[in-house]
């Protein structure tokens, strides 16, 4: 279902993308946050997210950080830990709880797989 973003909404998607780099590791980053380094507020923010994305600001980071624990899974000698805290999850049943619902295996078994 492809749709065409304005210029506008891919500035602001730069922006998205760029301050959840900047911030892949702070597990205190927040919605409230990310929406003011955008310049809109929190409930423009989100609605605008949900209609370019399909995720929540907040399923789009977690979405994200995932993406990049897998990264570091797969091209890492790192400890699940490490990876963990490297994409802003300090509790790493979550981490894992989180990474399975996404990948379909934990990400032990992720690594083993991609090896």
């Amino acid at each position: 279902k492809p749709f065409l973003m304005t210029e506008h909404d891919e500035d602001m998607m730069g922006k998205v993308m760029e301050a959840i780099e900047q911030n892949m590791d702070n597990d205190k980053f927040t919605i409230e946050e990310l929406a003011t380094k955008v310049g809109i507020n929190r409930t423009t923010f989100q609605n605008k997210m949900k209609s370019l994305t399909g995720f929540t600001p907040l399923e789009f980071v977690r979405e994200i950080r995932l993406k990049r624990a897998a990264q570091l899974i797969t091209d890492s000698r790192l400890l699940m830990k490490e990876v963990s805290y490297m994409t802003g999850f300090t509790d790493t049943k979550y981490f894992g709880k989180c990474f399975k619902a996404k990948y379909g295996v934990t990400p032990l078994e992720y690594r083993n797989r991609e090896k």
